[in-house]
């Protein structure tokens, strides 16, 4: 359990107990009852019947802090996994890297195509002439239309 103790609790932003959720108690006894099945002492209960820390009101630091300074007081530490997970992280990682280096590579052959490629002088009127015929075609998908058209011509299709 990483719950607060009285000891950081006096350093720690406090809000006075304004609402509850749905879920929660509603007398105080049922509070106390709630928060001493939790580990709470008599003096934690009292004091959190009427009022709570707010973990959000704390700064970043102050948070990381009070979580590291938890997770070493229950021994929790961080653990390397099992070879077979090492080495399917390894090959996912390899995977990414060469997909990567393979797409850098794409785009700039890509690109270099994409410089060379000549508009057709007479889109704005394809264009048009599609979105005419078929009035609820965007202008962009008339304009891929175009290009498909050029590129089946190009290729002989």
């Amino acid at each position: 359990m990483l719950g607060s103790r009285t000891a950081e609790r006096q350093t720690a932003p406090v809000a006075h107990y304004a609402g509850r959720a749905q879920d929660e108690p509603r007398s105080a006894a049922a509070i106390r009852a709630r928060l001493s099945n939790c580990g709470a002492t008599p003096e934690e209960c009292e004091f959190l019947v009427h009022q709570r820390v707010e973990l959000n009101a704390m700064t970043s630091e102050q948070f990381v802090a009070f979580i590291n300074r938890k997770l070493a007081e229950h021994g929790v530490e961080k653990i390397v996994p099992s070879k077979q997970t090492l080495d399917e992280a390894y090959q996912l990682f390899e995977r990414s890297r060469l997909l990567e280096e393979a797409y850098d590579k794409a785009e700039a052959d890509v690109e270099a195509e994409v410089a060379d490629a000549r508009t057709p002088r007479d889109i704005k009127k394809r264009v048009t002439e599609i979105m005419k015929q078929r009035p609820t075609v965007r202008w962009d998908a008339a304009v891929k239309e175009v290009l498909a058209a050029v590129t089946r011509r190009a290729s002989g299709r």
